[in-house]
C-alpha cells in the first residue's frame, strides 16, 4: 500500500492479506477498502520482509482461522437467502 496520497511521501506499507477484513457475503474476497494505521500497529508494517516471515511461521493457525471465516460467510449468506425466500405479507383494506 502507498501512503503518497495520504501523506504526500512515497512510503510503503505491507499487510498480510489474513488480516484484512474480508466481506461478511464471502470470506473469499476482501472488502474494497481497509484501514491502514500508519504507526503503532501489528497489522500494517514498513517492512515486507518481516510480514511474509510472519506469515509463513503461522501456516496451521491461519488456515483453521481462514476456514471458520469462510463456514461463518456461507451460513450468513444462506440466512439472507432464506429470508428473502420467505412471502411478504400484505396490508388488508
Amino acid at each position: 500500500m502507498c501512503l503518497f496520497n495520504q501523506t504526500g511521501k512515497w512510503t510503503y506499507c505491507f499487510a498480510d492479506s489474513f488480516h484484512l477484513t474480508v466481506r461478511t457475503t464471502d470470506a473469499n474476497i476482501l472488502e474494497i477498502y481497509q484501514t491502514v494505521t500508519y504507526t503503532g500497529d501489528n497489522v500494517w508494517k514498513t517492512d515486507l520482509e518481516g510480514v511474509l516471515q510472519d506469515a509463513a511461521g503461522d501456516a496451521d493457525g491461519r488456515q483453521t482461522a481462514r476456514q471458520a471465516q469462510r463456514e461463518k460467510a456461507r451460513l450468513a449468506k444462506e440466512a439472507g437467502k432464506k429470508r428473502k425466500s420467505k412471502p411478504r405479507a400484505t396490508k388488508k383494506k
